[in-house]
């Protein structure tokens, strides 16, 4: 009777240390991902890609000049356009602020060294506020490269855009970056 007694305390006690080195080695697994997170290609990266150099001023409500460095970096600018356009979350057609044609006709490139972006163009966005409806809220700053024949502005084949947030305050706007996202037409 002893003997059957210490053969099921060993078993339990094995059975209690399997399950203990099972969720060990559970648990040490979890989290890890033995995946290389995957570096983008060449034709991954950015197409077009700007700054706002200004975004953390305040503007009175009539007046609002954002300064944007930019660069578009494209193998075909005869058959595309640049535009810089504004929308709202989810909503209607975009705003354009300003198309950049003729992209042949200078140099619009940009370049990345160490994740630090050098452009070769600058422009200032004004717009009015209309776009702005309420005392906070958000908006998109985009600029996408496009066929030069879709009039509307609707399929880009790539770009670049800010999430913003704004606040009015005394008849002052102010802005917040609340994130940015590279845009590409699959």
């Amino acid at each position: 009777m002893k003997f059957y007694s210490l053969k099921r305390k060993n078993a339990f006690s094995l059975a209690i240390f399997f399950i203990c080195l099972s969720l060990t080695v559970l648990f040490a697994g979890c989290g890890k991902n033995t995946e290389e997170k995957p570096q983008p290609s060449a034709d991954e990266k950015r197409i077009c890609s700007f700054v706002i150099s200004n975004y953390d001023s305040e503007f009175p409500l009539n007046s609002i000049s954002l300064t944007v460095r930019y660069g578009i970096n494209s193998a075909d600018f005869t058959n595309n356009k640049a535009v810089f356009m504004i929308y709202g979350n989810g909503d209607e057609h975009p705003t354009i602020l300003q198309s950049i044609e003729n992209l042949g006709n200078d140099d619009y490139s940009f370049t990345v060294s160490d994740g630090d972006y050098t452009y070769k163009q600058q422009t200032v966005l004004s717009f009015g506020n209309a776009v702005f409806d309420n005392t906070d809220g958000g908006f998109f700053l985009a600029l996408c490269l496009f066929d030069k024949t879709d009039n509307l502005c609707e399929n880009p084949i790539a770009g670049y855009r800010y999430a913003v947030k704004y606040t009015i305050e005394n008849e002052k706007i102010s802005f917040k970056i609340k994130g940015e996202s590279v845009i590409r037409h699959h």
